[in-house]
């Protein structure tokens, strides 16, 4: 059965005012998924509203606080492509040993033995890279939780010592 055209144009539940506080939202709980914020908006909001960091009328933060998963992710939409474009990496995958290195995710790490490590370097560059800045290689150990940080800045000779 083909579908009819509505007589009527959708009423617009969640405008531009709802969309720019779950934006503001959003970045301040460091741009979550969306599955994971909205259990989170109702403390979130008002603790934002509480210190200032959010002001917005009651019908708007009444739609904010039931909006859903799928709603946020169809709003937020432009501004993850957004951001997506502005990410900047200091490093960049290696095609190398690409194939040769398991890749596991949290589930996979059950039957592990002390001595398997997670690496991952972190860049402290404040959103520049031009100039001189610190990195840190993290190096976790799976079955122990051992952490290891090891800092690495332009006067430092080697990431280990």
């Amino acid at each position: 059965m083909p579908v009819l055209p509505k007589n009527r144009p959708a009423s617009q539940l969640y405008d531009e005012q709802v969309r720019q506080a779950l934006i503001s939202v959003w970045n301040a709980a460091n741009q979550i998924c969306s599955k994971r914020l909205v259990p989170f908006l109702p403390q979130l909001v008002t603790a934002m509203e509480r210190h200032g960091h959010l002001r917005v009328p009651a019908d708007v933060c009444s739609r904010l606080l039931c909006i859903s998963p799928a709603t946020v992710d169809r709003l937020l939409k432009p501004e993850r492509e957004e951001a997506r474009q502005n990410i900047m990496s200091t490093t960049y995958r290696g095609n190398l040993l690409k194939h040769q290195i398991q890749v596991r995710t949290f589930a996979d790490w059950n039957d592990v033995t002390p001595g398997f490590l997670e690496a991952d370097l972190v860049a402290h560059c404040g959103g520049n890279t031009n100039s001189a800045f610190l990195n840190t290689l993290v190096l976790v150990d799976i079955a122990t939780g051992w952490k290891k940080c090891s800092p690495n800045g332009p006067d430092k000779k080697s990431i280990l010592s």
